[in-house]
């Protein structure tokens, strides 16, 4: 992961944006410090997420806004308790309920308002 900058808000709080060649990410981190960054967790958290139905491209894609946090993210499910999403070389965990219809291996798309890591 190429770190691309890191904006402390507070002693322990930070926004940063990570890319891994194909994607790029914008992470809020709290409690943070700057070890953090040097070893991005395998799974980041999605949090406040909506809209979450089966998308039919099967690729996966995300975009972060760099001023709000908000994310629009599509990616292949790999667990469904806790639901986890794969896009690029990161895993997002989701907390919210899914629809039924939705399996291992199907594509979703979501919002969310930022992606954590913790």
């Amino acid at each position: 992961m190429k770190i691309n900058y890191i904006k402390w808000m507070s002693h322990n709080e930070a926004i940063g944006e990570f890319s891994d060649g194909i994607y790029t990410y914008i992470i809020f981190c709290h409690p943070c410090n700057k070890n953090m960054f040097e070893n991005i967790p395998e799974i980041l958290y999605a949090f406040d997420v909506n809209n979450i139905m089966k998308n039919t491209d099967n690729q996966s894609f995300i975009s972060c806004n760099k001023t709000t946090l908000e994310c629009f993210c599509i990616g292949k499910v790999l667990s469904l308790s806790p639901l986890t999403v794969s896009i690029g070389k990161l895993k997002i965990e989701i907390e919210e309920n899914i629809p039924n219809d939705i399996v291992i291996g199907d594509t979703i798309q979501f919002q969310c308002n930022r992606l954590d890591m913790y």
